[in-house]
């Protein structure tokens, strides 16, 4: 056996203590940082400003985007002048099978302006239930990239929050329109935890979690909306765990245990009649290939 051998690769680190996020000092010199930063910048307001301005007079403030059809209904959303974030409508979809808006029977499903009140919003999941019936959203109202949870009745209007702090913004529906997983962020802001909750209840169950902090982990609904699939991915290499939508509390399988260097990215649909997973993947070269999979 070959002796052991001592190996120092940085040596002393100075900024080390910057590391402790709730240090006062950490803050002062953030802070003295910032104060620095605005001072050398000061003679560039101007001409920022008149960037800005001439960067918005080139965008159609007021506009609709282009509608997605999904079931019943067009999905969109409405910009309006003066407004720091669009509105979320939707209608009832036309018989023809046009895009066509029809503004006389569109619902408003959520207006962030109203939510924001002149403050900071950042709108994060914007999910709506497969029977059309709920919206799930999160909202991070700081600034800092956590979430809170919530879940609005589209008949009623009636909107819970739900109970449960350190989110990343993720939502992702089961088929029983009642279950939804969400994402969690550890100490260092990772996503590394996946939760199952349903609407009602008020706990909720741990049902996938990484503990190497090489990889960030979110769950997301297949394009053939029959499978959901957890990914966990670091730069060069990804695993994921898939599930029967209509079966939420079942066992998630793994589709390709995570081997070095390699990255894969599942989406499951319909294929010459069948339904299969289509995974690309950089298993044969480092511009990946679309694969079919059962």
């Amino acid at each position: 056996m070959p002796a052991p051998i001592a190996r120092v690769d940085h040596g002393q680190d100075p900024y080390k203590w910057l590391e402790n996020r709730d240090a006062l000092e950490v803050l002062d010199y953030l802070k003295a940082e910032n104060a620095y930063l605005d001072t050398q910048l000061a003679d560039q307001l101007e001409l920022r400003e008149a960037l800005f301005q001439e960067i918005k007079g080139r965008i159609r403030e007021t506009d609709l985007s282009l509608p997605s059809p999904w079931g019943p209904w067009l999905y969109y959303q409405r910009t309006t002048a003066g407004d720091e974030y669009p509105r979320h409508y939707r209608c009832p979809r036309p018989a023809d099978g046009s895009f066509s808006v029809d503004e006389s029977a569109e619902q408003l499903l959520l207006d962030p302006n109203e939510l924001a009140a002149g403050g900071f919003l950042s709108l994060g999941a914007f999910s709506v239930s497969q029977d059309h019936g709920k919206l799930a959203y999160s909202l991070d109202t700081q600034g800092d990239e956590i979430y809170q949870l919530f879940v609005k009745d589209l008949a009623t209007g009636e909107v819970t929050a739900l109970p449960f702090d350190d989110c990343d913004g993720s939502m992702t529906w089961a088929n029983d329109h009642q279950t939804l997983f969400f994402g969690e962020l550890d100490d260092t802001h990772r996503p590394h935890k996946i939760y199952r909750h349903r609407l009602g209840e008020s706990g909720r169950t741990e049902v996938y979690h990484d503990p190497d902090g090489r990889y960030f982990v979110h769950c997301y609904r297949a394009s053939s909306e029959r499978q959901l699939v957890i990914l966990s991915n670091s730069k060069t290499t990804s695993e994921a765990w898939v599930l029967s939508a209509d079966e939420p509390e079942g066992s998630w399988t793994c589709l390709a245990p995570r081997q070095e260097d390699h990255e894969y990215f599942p989406d499951h649909g319909l294929l010459d009649g069948q339904w299969c997973w289509l995974i690309r993947s950089n298993q044969a070269g480092i511009n990946f290939a679309l694969y079919q999979a059962p």
